[in-house]
């Protein structure tokens, strides 16, 4: 793998996770082996090293991303700049379960959240670092509740969860984030899977498996799946973008079809 980019998410995964995973399995019976195995890939990108500083200096994203620059705050909790410099496994997968959690996000507008800002780094050739990657995932995160949540969580409210960054500044990443990117916000059926399919074939570090497994966020998704296989006549939930994309697709075939 190149030195500290994410894998571009359009590379196929690996031939085992295919025949492991069946492509008629329900999105929800994933969601925590997903959960994981997303939360590994993002935090085994994140750089700690000075080289990389020294590197960034000149470009504007990382800039604008770069968080000890927002710890000015008057009252601001401690933990955050004390916590800065940490990209340990267990810190990330808290801090990630920590937002999924109190934001109510779903594991899908994470996996879409961790496509974008792969797009995102390949655009503005900006390096995941310790001091940079809270924001972008946060800003990542958001973009991607807003485009597949019919009920997105406002910038507001998730400047409460993080208050290193205020209403005002995570409206200006948004933006330019989405500028970067070109607006790039579609996430295609073959794309999502195939995506899901590389996480599958991660090997997991052991303390974030533990990490989540302990999790109230874990929990959740645990008994969101209990419901959804209550005999109640109503089909397990697949991910909100798979059934939105799937619909796209069978629209767009129907249209090649009439004009055949």
């Amino acid at each position: 793998m190149p030195d500290d980019d994410i894998a571009d998410p359009r590379k196929s995964g690996s031939p085992t996770a295919s025949r492991n995973t069946e492509p008629t399995q329900r999105f929800s019976a994933l969601q925590h082996q997903l959960l994981c195995a997303a939360i590994h890939f993002f935090h085994r990108h994140i750089r700690s090293d000075p080289e990389v500083l020294q590197r960034m200096e000149g470009n504007q994203m990382f800039r604008r991303f770069f968080e000890m620059q927002y710890h000015d705050k008057p009252g601001i909790n401690q933990i955050f700049p004390d916590s800065v410099h940490d990209c340990s496994a267990l810190h990330v997968c808290s801090f990630i379960l920590s937002i999924l959690h109190q934001g109510i996000f779903s594991v899908s507008a994470f996996i879409v959240g961790v496509i974008y800002l792969s797009r995102f780094k390949e655009s503005s050739h900006i390096t995941l670092h310790a001091v940079t990657w809270r924001p972008l995932f946060l800003t990542s995160l958001l973009l991607a509740d807003k485009m597949w949540e019919d009920k997105p969580v406002r910038n507001s409210s998730l400047a409460k969860l993080f208050p290193v960054l205020n209403n005002s500044e995570l409206n200006k990443m948004e933006s330019e984030f989405l500028t970067q990117i070109q607006f790039n916000v579609i996430v295609k059926p073959d794309l999502f899977c195939s995506f899901c399919e590389k996480l599958l074939a991660e090997m997991v570090d052991q303390d974030i498996v533990r990490c989540v497994s302990a999790s109230e966020y874990a929990e959740t998704l645990q008994a969101d799946m209990v419901d959804n296989c209550a005999p109640t006549g109503k089909p397990a939930a697949m991910g909100k973008e798979l059934m939105v994309q799937q619909q796209m697709h069978h629209e767009q075939q129907q249209q090649q079809q009439q004009q055949q």
